[in-house]
This record gives structure tokens, sequence and C-alpha cells, in this order.
């Protein structure tokens, strides 16, 4: 078994999110040594603090029965926060964060986050925003990492001394900072919200949809739409772009809405359809197609009627 063994005096790593990455990211962490903490509540802590997790990548590498510290709040001052929680439960999870723990510990999200300067006033301190650049994919206790290992990419570069920082914190965990500038961050999430919503719409895997000439004209349309939002952020990148960056998708990875949809629960749907809506009406693009799939989204799984 796999379990924090650093001393108590060492400052730990919190975790903020349950999900794939956050999970992910603790086991990173905990298999290079460091002090993790898993920010839970009464609900999971029982089921996550008893149980043994394992880790397997497409790079071969397989790592069983890891076990994690799991805490309410942030009892004492820590050497990193991670804020990796779905979008729906962010502001509820930042809570746990204890303003006064934080105050000399850098803060890095790598959720879904639209107003990132919400997150920084409730915390009162900064947070650096970051593109998680992987596929990952939690089933119960075991953690898939699919193609690559995992890379993280500014929305925004911070200063060189923050830059520096980060990368010496991440370094026990193997996971690096790309040097992509901020607008590839951009690029990737555009790429992410098409792929989810085309898969969410058709109910298939992106593997699955290209194979498939209706559902791939679907996803082209897609990005059609929201090439035309990405300038309005001037971030502007094609459709043909964005269809060549959907085929490196791994076959076997499954989208994050597709999982809370199926579970009842809005997941990233909420994000898709304040960003497309808010930056379409800015500059008046067309995203008929894409309301049309956020729409079927709705009353396929979220409707109570």
């Amino acid at each position: 078994m796999i379990e924090n063994k650093t001393t108590t005096k060492e400052k730990p790593i919190y975790i903020l999110g349950l999900n794939a990455v956050g999970l992910y990211l603790a086991s990173k962490f905990q298999l290079g040594g460091e002090r993790v903490i898993v920010l839970t509540d009464k609900r999971d802590e029982g089921n996550l603090s008893g149980t043994d997790f394992n880790i397997k990548e497409d790079s071969g590498i397989k790592k069983g029965d890891i076990r994690f510290t799991t805490s309410f709040w942030t009892k004492e001052e820590g050497k990193l926060v991670i804020i990796a929680s779905n979008p729906q439960d962010i502001n509820a999870d930042i809570f746990r964060l204890g303003k006064e723990k934080l105050a000399h510990c850098p803060t890095v999200c790598v959720s879904l986050c639209e107003d990132i300067t919400l997150v920084k006033r409730n915390l009162e301190t900064n947070v650096i925003q970051v593109w998680f650049d992987g596929w990952v994919n939690r089933k119960s206790n075991h953690i898939f990492a699919y193609g690559k290992i995992p890379e993280l990419i500014f929305y925004s570069l911070p200063e060189k001394e923050t830059s520096r920082k980060l990368e010496k914190l991440f370094s026990p965990s193997g996971i690096k900072f790309n040097n992509d500038t901020p607008n590839e961050s951009k690029k990737k999430l555009y790429c992410y919200m098409g792929c989810s919503l085309a898969c969410a719409v058709c109910g298939k895997n992106i593997n699955q949809i290209f194979k498939n000439k209706s559902d791939t004209a679907l996803l082209e349309q897609y990005f059609k739409e929201i090439s035309s939002v990405s300038e309005v952020e001037k971030s502007t990148v094609s459709a043909e772009k964005l269809l060549e960056m959907a085929k490196s998708t791994p076959a076997n990875y499954t989208f994050p809405l597709i999982e809370s949809l199926n579970q009842n629960r809005s997941g990233e749907y909420s994000f898709f359809c304040d960003y497309i809506l808010r930056y379409s009406r800015r500059n008046d693009c067309n995203v008929e197609h894409l309301a049309q799939g956020l729409k079927k989204i709705y009353h396929t799984y979220l409707s109570i009627t």
C-alpha cells in the first residue's frame, strides 16, 4: 500500500476535487513522495479514505494500492493547493479552503471556471488558472491516463518567478508545464468543448463519431460555430484545425460531460452554455447548431418533466 510516508511536519499539498483529474494529480504527487491531503465531505470521506486506488497509464506504468489522507478543510498551512472541482461544485468546494492557510501557499486551478476572479475574491489570494492537457478517466477506484503524459498550460503567463516556483512544486509529480502560449490553452478548450457536446448529443465516444459521416459532419458544424466564437475572444482558430486536434483524442476516453449526464448531474453543461452564449452574443455569432445541441442535451438528460 502506498500511503503518505513523509513526516507530519512537512507542509501538505491539498487537492480539491474527487474527479479523475483531481485524484490523478493526488496519485502522482503521492507517488512522488509528497504529503497529499484530499479535501472531501462526510458523504465521500469514508469511501475515499478507506479505498485503495490504482493508476494505469498508457506509457505502461501501473501503480496500485494508493490510499489517500482526507480532511474536511485545510487544517494547516499548505505547500500547494490544486483546485480540480467539477464546475457545478467549485463555488461550494472552495469554502473548504481556509483563507488564513493560503496566505503564502500557491493556488492552481485546473477546473473549468469561467469567472476565476470570483474564486480569487472569495479566497483573497492569487489563483493561477491552467489547462490540464491530458486524458484521464476515473472508474470506481481505478484511474486511467490515456495517451501522452498530461501537461499543464497557463491561461495567462505569470511572472517568471511564479512560473519557476510552480514548476519546482510540480516536479515530484512528473507533470510539467508546457511552454505553449496561453492562446494554445484556449484552442484546447474549444476542441474539448466541441467534442464533449458532440459526444453527448450523439451518445457516442469520439472514435465512434469519426466512424459515422453524419456525426462527423455535426462535429464539423460545431467547430465552425466555435471558431466564430473564438474570434470574439481574439483566440482565433479554424474549424479545420479543431477537427485535426479532435482526431488526437484517445479512442477509449470518455468525456466528463457524458459521465455526469449519465448520473443526472449537469457537470460541465452549464459552463458550456454560459461560455458559448455569452461570447456569441458579443459579436452576434451564429451558433444555431450548438444551441440545438445544448437544448437536446437538456431535454434528454436534465429535464425533470
